[in-house]
C-alpha cells in the first residue's frame, strides 16, 4: 500500500513537472526573431505607460508574451508543423502555399492572387503608379541623371502550374500591365522581364522550388536583359558578361517559414570568369557611403562596386531583395565604372549625392507593385511655390462623383507634383484620391475635371472634397457634397 502511495505520488510529481517545465523555462526576453516562424516575437509587456498610468492594453500584451516565450515553443512548433505537413498534407504557414511536385509559393501581399487575375490593381493605381515615376523622372533629369525601371516577375506568374488553384495557365499579370501603362502614357525606360524567363524556362529552371526568388540562372538572364536594353537606350557600353553556370545546392526559405526541413535543393550558380569589379573597396568614397546608410537608418545588406576597367557610366540601383543576392548585384557591376546597389524602396538624395551616379535603376518586385505610389515620396515633393484653388462644383449620377476645379493660384499644376483631389469622410481624409492626367498641365486661371468612382457606400456619411499636395497640404476651400448626393 505504502509502494502504491509512493508511485502515485512519483506519477503527480512527474506530470507536475511536465505541466510545468516550459513555465519554468520561460525566456524572459522580449521582441526577439523566430527562425522558425520567420517573425518578430511580441515584445516584452508593459504594466505602466509613459505617463504613470495603467496600460490597458497589458492583459493582450502578456497572453502574446507568454505564449511566443514559453518554454521549448520551437521545439512544439517543429512538431506541430512536422505532422500537418506529412501527415496531413498542410502548409503550418499561412506564408506558405505547398504547391505540387515539391514547389512552394508564398503567399502574403496578394502575390498568389497574381497568378489568377486577382490582384489588386485599380485605373487609380496605376495613374498613381505613372505619375510617381514621372516625379522621379523629373527630379532625375534636373539632376542630369538617366531613369531606368526594372519590372521582376513573380514565381506564381512564371511556374503558374504547379499550385494547386487557378488555371495554372501562363497569363497577362500585373507587371504586364503596369510595363504597358507606363509605355503607353510616357517615354519612361522599362525593362520587361518576363518574356526572358519564360523563355528561358524551357531548357533551365529560373526560380527556386523552396523559396520565392529566381535562382541564379534566373538571375543571369535577367541581367542580360537589363544590360542589353541599358545599351540600346546609349547607358551602357559594354556587352553582358558570359559566364560559367556550376552544380550546387540551396536550402530555401520556405523550410524555416513552415518550420520543417525541406532539404537543400539541386541548382546551378553562375561563376564570373575573370571579375573585374571590386566589391565594397577600402576608399573614401565607400566610406562616406557607408556613413550615409547609417544617417538614413538603412539595414538591409548594401554594396559598393568600383570597376577600373570599364570606362562608362556610374550606376545607383534602388531595388528588393530579388537583386539583393543571386550574384546579381556581382554581375552588373561588371558593366559599369561604378555599380551601387541599395536594398531600399525610396530613392535618397543624399546617396545621389555622395556616389553621383548618371543612372538611378529603381526596381520592385511584381507583387509590391500596388504600393508604389508610397515610394520615394520625400524625395519627388516639391512644396509649390502659392497654394489655391476653387471648386467649381459637384455631380453625383448614383455611383460616381464628378468635380470641376478651378486653378486659381498662381502655380501650375502638373501630375508628377502630386496634385490631386480627395474626399473627405466624416471630417478625416480616408485616402480617396482622384488624379490629374500624366503629361497634361493645368496653367494658373483653367479649371480641370476630376472623376470619382464606386463612392455610393459613402452617402450616408458627411463628404467634401477639397484639392492637395500629397504629402505636403491641403489647399483651397473644401466643398460640402452632401447636398449632392
Amino acid at each position: 500500500m505504502f509502494n502504491e502511495s509512493k508511485k502515485n505520488i512519483s506519477i503527480i510529481a512527474i506530470f507536475i513537472l511536465l505541466i510545468g517545465l516550459p513555465v519554468i523555462t520561460l525566456r524572459w526576453v522580449g521582441g526577439d526573431y523566430s527562425a522558425a516562424e520567420k517573425r518578430i516575437l511580441a515584445p516584452m509587456p508593459t504594466l505602466l505607460q509613459d505617463d504613470g498610468s495603467l496600460n490597458i492594453n497589458a492583459r493582450s500584451e502578456i497572453k502574446d508574451w507568454f505564449g511566443d516565450h514559453i518554454g521549448f515553443r520551437d521545439e512544439f512548433v517543429f512538431v506541430n508543423s512536422y505532422i500537418r505537413y506529412n501527415f496531413f498534407h498542410q502548409s503550418p504557414s499561412a506564408q506558405v502555399h505547398i504547391g505540387k511536385d515539391g514547389w512552394f509559393y508564398y503567399t502574403l501581399d496578394n502575390n498568389l492572387e497574381i497568378a489568377i487575375g486577382a490582384y489588386p490593381l485599380s485605373d487609380e493605381t496605376l495613374a498613381a503608379i505613372l505619375q510617381n515615376h514621372l516625379a522621379v523622372q523629373k527630379k532625375l533629369q534636373a539632376k542630369g541623371i538617366d531613369y531606368v525601371i526594372v519590372l521582376p516577375t513573380s514565381k506564381v506568374s512564371i511556374y503558374p502550374e504547379f499550385m494547386r488553384y487557378g488555371s495554372g495557365e501562363v497569363c497577362v499579370t500585373p507587371v504586364d500591365i503596369v510595363a504597358n501603362y507606363l509605355e503607353n502614357n510616357s517615354d519612361l525606360k522599362v525593362v520587361r522581364l518576363k518574356e526572358e524567363l519564360l523563355e528561358a524556362k524551357q531548357t533551365e529552371q529560373v526560380y527556386y522550388k523552396t523559396d520565392t526568388h529566381w535562382n541564379q540562372y534566373g538571375a543571369y538572364v535577367a541581367y542580360r536583359k537589363i544590360i542589353e536594353n541599358m545599351q540600346q537606350w546609349g547607358l551602357c557600353n559594354t556587352a553582358p558578361i558570359d559566364v560559367d553556370f556550376v552544380d550546387a545546392e540551396y536550402t530555401g526559405e520556405f523550410g524555416a517559414m513552415l518550420g520543417i526541413d525541406l532539404g537543400a535543393e539541386s541548382t546551378k550558380n553562375s561563376l564570373i570568369l575573370n571579375p573585374q569589379a571590386i566589391k565594397n573597396p577600402e576608399t573614401e568614397k565607400y566610406s562616406v557611403f557607408r556613413n550615409i546608410l547609417e544617417a538614413e537608418g538603412i539595414s538591409n545588406p548594401c554594396h559598393f562596386y568600383s570597376n577600373p576597367a570599364v570606362t562608362g557610366k556610374k550606376v545607383i540601383m534602388f531595388g528588393d531583395s530579388m537583386f539583393a543576392s543571386w550574384n546579381a548585384t556581382e554581375l552588373l557591376a561588371e558593366n559599369f565604372s561604378e555599380f551601387t546597389y541599395i536594398w531600399d524602396g525610396n530613392i535618397r538624395e543624399s546617396l545621389l549625392d555622395t556616389m553621383k551616379p548618371d543612372v538611378v535603376i529603381y526596381e520592385l518586385t511584381e507583387r509590391y507593385l500596388n504600393v508604389f505610389p508610397s515610394k520615394s515620396l520625400s524625395f519627388i515633393e516639391e512644396p509649390l511655390p502659392d497654394y489655391n484653388a476653387q471648386i467649381l462644383s459637384c455631380d453625383y449620377d448614383g455611383d460616381c462623383l464628378s468635380v470641376t476645379v478651378l486653378n486659381n493660384s498662381q502655380a501650375i499644376w502638373e501630375a508628377s507634383n502630386q496634385i490631386k483631389c480627395c474626399i473627405w469622410v466624416d471630417g478625416q481624409d480616408i485616402g480617396i484620391r482622384a488624379y490629374l492626367e500624366p503629361l497634361k498641365d493645368i496653367l494658373p486661371g483653367e479649371s480641370v475635371f476630376f472623376r470619382f468612382d464606386n463612392i455610393a457606400n459613402l452617402e450616408r456619411h458627411d463628404l467634401s472634397v477639397q484639392m492637395l499636395q500629397e504629402g505636403i497640404t491641403y489647399f483651397g476651400d473644401p466643398m460640402p457634397i452632401k447636398e449632392v448626393l
